[in-house]
Formats: structure tokens, C-alpha cells, sequence
């Protein structure tokens, strides 16, 4: 467990603070407005119902919430079928859809495409015992092999285009193909790769991707065509990508969903953590809407979200910080905090989880020094 846990720290290293990264992008500034995203909760891991809580998570949910950070306007997610998706995103039903859809030009002629956020490969998903095939071609040799696939979709397409209409099944949702494969009914769901990939952590040990990635495509949002949000959301989405905030979506969601069985349950239990909220980019305050934020706040939101709990935040000063732990005044202290001998003789430390080392800072244009010893 403690190999996979400082695992998970290091990937946490790849996501920027959202204020920082907001000012440092130069982003729009939405004013605080509400934007409408549909979601379909039904397409892990990109957005499902968390059968703990009843609430929506996934991917779509965090980026969002993150895209909002930046541009300082408030997501509000509202479940929509598939099926019809474009046309009532067309008629204005909402601001925005998320739900790792495809860019395609067909699509293009009804509604508006975000910058592509993320590209990925249609890949056969099969039970973990399968080996009536080794690649989509041997699959598609043998005529009495079925495909399950979700209506409406590019997988219905390249479906058609690989095997024809007397081959395929089709279902409302990617969740009932699913159980079509795992039930016999079916042989295989063409899924995008990273789907599969939260299915497979939905179902472990039960289901694997046969062969390699046989299309190559981008996923974008939509909109309304001529949406204002477009260019705000483009460069958010290129803010993302450039701070590695995409890169840690990615791990939280496609490497690490869901949470190995391996961790502990805390069961909902809070957790007080003591930040400085003077010590960027650990933690600091957002002038601009007065919160804490930094790598702290990311780092104990995604430590919470694997070991389920909540984190609250609490401003401790530095000053006296370990004897205030040591007194019991919160539960950890999460400050960039060295990990020192005479420390330990009053507060335990976790694991490491970065190294560092001390540098010198001056003013710029100071040019009496050049390294520490002169």
C-alpha cells in the first residue's frame, strides 16, 4: 500500500495551483457566471453516479471545476440521455456537454467543438477470460462473434463499418453493453481506450482490452454554435495542458480509478489540515475570491478522495505550528514542511513525498554574487 500511496503523491507533483495558473495564463474572467454542463453519468470514468454518496464524479466533474477556477464562472452539472444529446445542446438545454464525445464533422453541423482536450483509440473490450481473438482482426474473421456498442455513438459506426448491422447490438448506455459481454450475450464492446479503462476499474478482474487501439481520435466539449464560451474554455483547456492539470486528471482518473482496493476506508472521517495560506505554491489565498488554494488543497483533496474522507482546511501560523499538532489543535499539518530529527522529537512525519533543495533568491538585476559561496 505505502508503495502506491507515495505513488499517487508524485503524480499530485503534476498539478498546479489554480489561481497561480490562472494568472500566469492571463485567462478570461466569467464574473462568477453559471454554466449548464450535461453529463450523462453513465460513462465511467468520465462521469458516473458514486453509489456511496448518489453524487456525480468523474473526470468531467473535475475538470470543470477546475475550468471554473480558472475563469471564475460556477459549473452546474445536469444529467442528459445520449441519445439526442446534440439536438437539445443545439436548442440551448444547456451551456455546455461533457461526456468524452468525439470531434467529429457530422457532429460539427450541430453543435460547436472545444479545442480537442484529450485523443485516445477505439479498442475491443472483452471478459478477461477471452481468447477466441487476439486482435480486431481475427474478430471481425469470425462471423459468429457479436459486438455490443452504445447507440449513436462513433463505436456504432466503426461497428457497422467493420462487421454490418447483422453483427451488432446496440443499447441505450455503454454500461448495459458492458453487461451484454459479461453475461455472454455479446462478444466484445468497441469502447474508446479511455473508457475501457474505467470500466475495467469498475469491474476488476473481470474484463480486459483485447489487441491494440485500431482509430485515432480527439475528444472536445461542445456548444452552442457561436457560443461565447468557446474561446474562455479553449484557453482553459490549453492552461490545463500546459500546468500538467491534464496529466493529473489523467493519472486520478485512468491509472488510479477507482481507488486501489488496497487503502483504507476512513469512512467519511474529516480531517483538519493546517496550512499557512502564506507559502505559495503550497498554499496561499486567491485574492480574487479570498480562498485558499495550492498544491496543499490538491494534495489532501486527492489523499481524501482515495482514502474517503474530507479534509478541512484550517489557517494555522508557522510560528509554533508542531507544538500545536503535538497539542492536538488538528489532525496533520500539510506546509512544505522539512523533515528534520529535532522535529520528530515532537511531531511524526508521513513518508517523504518531494525532495528539495535551498537556493538563494535576490532581487532581480543583483549581480555582486553568483552562487552561495561567493
Amino acid at each position: 500500500m505505502k508503495r502506491i500511496f507515495i505513488a499517487a503523491l508524485a503524480i499530485m507533483v503534476l498539478a498546479s495551483s489554480l489561481p497561480l495558473a490562472s494568472a500566469q495564463y492571463g485567462l478570461p474572467d466569467l464574473g462568477g457566471q453559471e454554466v449548464v454542463v450535461a453529463v450523462e453519468n453513465a460513462y465511467p470514468p468520465f462521469n458516473l453516479i458514486d453509489q456511496a454518496t448518489g453524487e456525480g464524479v468523474g473526470w468531467d466533474y473535475d475538470a470543470w471545476r477546475h475550468i471554473c477556477e480558472l475563469l471564475n464562472c460556477t459549473p452546474v452539472f445536469q444529467q442528459a440521455a445520449w441519445d439526442g444529446i446534440f439536438e437539445a445542446q443545439a436548442a440551448g438545454e444547456f451551456d455546455a456537454a461533457a461526456d468524452g464525445i468525439t470531434i467529429t464533422e457530422e457532429r460539427a453541423q450541430v453543435v460547436a467543438f472545444s479545442d480537442p482536450y484529450m485523443t485516445y483509440g477505439q479498442v475491443l473490450l472483452a471478459t478477461v477470460n477471452e481468447d477466441r481473438y487476439a486482435s480486431v482482426d481475427e474478430f471481425v474473421a469470425d462471423e459468429s462473434l457479436r459486438i455490443a456498442v452504445q447507440i449513436g455513438t462513433t463505436n456504432e459506426q466503426t461497428a457497422l463499418d467493420l462487421v454490418g448491422e447483422a453483427r451488432i447490438d446496440s443499447f441505450d448506455t455503454f454500461d448495459v453493453a458492458v453487461q451484454a459481454i459479461m453475461s455472454g450475450d455479446a462478444d466484445a464492446v468497441i469502447i474508446d481506450s479511455v473508457a475501457a479503462s474505467g470500466f475495467i476499474g469498475q469491474n476488476p478482474g473481470k474484463l480486459k482490452v483485447v489487441g491494440e487501439p485500431f482509430t485515432s481520435e480527439a475528444l472536445g466539449f461542445t456548444f452552442q454554435q457561436g457560443s461565447d464560451l468557446i474561446e474562455p474554455v479553449n484557453a482553459a483547456i490549453a492552461a490545463m495542458q500546459a500546468s500538467g492539470y491534464m496529466d493529473f486528471l489523467y493519472n486520478k482518473w485512468f491509472v488510479h480509478f477507482p481507488a486501489e482496493t488496497t487503502f483504507p476506508d476512513l469512512e467519511g472521517r474529516e480531517v483538519v489540515v493546517a496550512v499557512e495560506n502564506a507559502y505559495p505554491p503550497f498554499n496561499f489565498i486567491d485574492e480574487a475570491t479570498g480562498e485558499g488554494g495550492g498544491w496543499d488543497y490538491d494534495a489532501w483533496t486527492y489523499i481524501c478522495w482515495l482514502l474517503n474522507c474530507t479534509p478541512v482546511f484550517q489557517q494555522a501560523a508557522w510560528d509554533g505550528i508542531f507544538e500545536a499538532q503535538a497539542a492536538g489543535e488538528f489532525d496533520t499539518a500539510a506546509d512544505g514542511i522539512t523533515i528534520t530529527e529535532e522535529r520528530a522529537q515532537v511531531v511524526a512525519f508521513s513518508d517523504p513525498y518531494m525532495k528539495l533543495g535551498q537556493e538563494l533568491m535576490v532581487k532581480a538585476g543583483d549581480d555582486r554574487f553568483a552562487s552561495f559561496d561567493e
